[in-house]
């Protein structure tokens, strides 16, 4: 697999500056998140410990040697994964979307920024009406309103699929507030059993920064999530944003991958489909 791929691109082939306004620690704070530990690039590629301990002392991946540490910039993982890598990216979200995907699905989507997250999300709903499928907005950080608005403007017919009864659109902050994960992971079933079982496609973005002082209870309900979506006929997409506001939240992002069916990686020209590990 390769995930860290996926974080890579996401963290720096945007060029994305995450730390702060003062240029020393700037400099500083920007190596941080780039070095990565033999346990990490360990659990996410799925290896042993001591398989990337020969990597790094054979040279086959380029590393820092800190006294009996190891560091591997993310730079490095990223030619070391490249130099394996078989085949093309996927071409396009539209091939992604109409090619790729079928319920169920859980993908987990990898951003700095929160403003993409609309553009993203509108192609994927037009895919899924092409299909005639319904689908689901459900709304943590975004305004219900504001994806009504945002939506209708790119041309999704919002107040006719809703009279219709094609869409639907959840205040999903508001149920998790009165009934935890638990009220959140009705609405999921409710709208399964509304569509009889149909295929639906749904939507739910997470700002991390709105979870900074609850990890763990972010990753449980994540966990909990994926568990319902896998047992529904949904295609699920989940873009995770994590701004610079909170520079522990791209380590967080990495934690979310094996609570997904795969990773999107939105490289520049080619984007990317990436299965987790079963």
């Amino acid at each position: 697999m390769f995930l860290y791929l996926a974080y890579w691109l996401i963290f720096n082939r945007l060029n994305v500056t995450f730390y702060g306004k003062n240029a020393i620690s700037e400099k500083i704070e920007k190596m941080l998140p780039k070095l990565l530990t033999i346990d990490d690039v360990a659990k996410y590629l799925s290896v042993d410990d001591n398989t990337v301990y020969r990597w790094c002392r054979s040279g086959t991946l380029p590393a820092i040697k800190l006294g009996r540490d190891w560091r591997i910039e993310q730079q490095d993982l990223e030619g070391f994964l490249l130099s394996r890598k078989v085949g093309r990216g996927d071409g396009s979200l539209k091939n992604i979307f109409t090619r790729r995907l079928s319920a169920p699905e859980h993908i987990l989507v990898m951003l700095t920024e929160a403003e993409p997250v609309f553009s993203l999300e509108i192609e994927f709903f037009k895919e899924a009406l092409k299909k005639g499928k319904p689908i689901v907005k459900g709304c943590w950080w975004q305004k219900q309103e504001d994806v009504r608005r945002r939506y209708s403007e790119a041309g999704i017919p919002v107040r006719e699929l809703e009279k219709q009864g094609k869409m639907f659109i959840a205040d999903l902050w508001e149920q998790y507030r009165k009934g935890g994960a638990q009220g959140v992971l009705d609405i999921w079933k409710e709208m399964a059993e509304k569509w009889n079982g149909q295929e639906f496609w749904g939507a739910g973005s997470h700002l991390l920064d709105e979870w900074k002082d609850n990890w763990a209870e972010f990753l449980y309900f994540k966990s909990e999530l994926h568990k319902v979506l896998c047992d529904l006929p949904v295609v699920a997409l989940c873009p995770c944003v994590a701004t610079s506001a909170v520079p522990e939240g791209a380590r967080e992002l990495l934690n979310l991958v094996p609570h997904h069916s795969g990773t999107l990686v939105l490289a520049t020209d080619r984007p990317s489909f990436l299965r987790s590990a079963v």
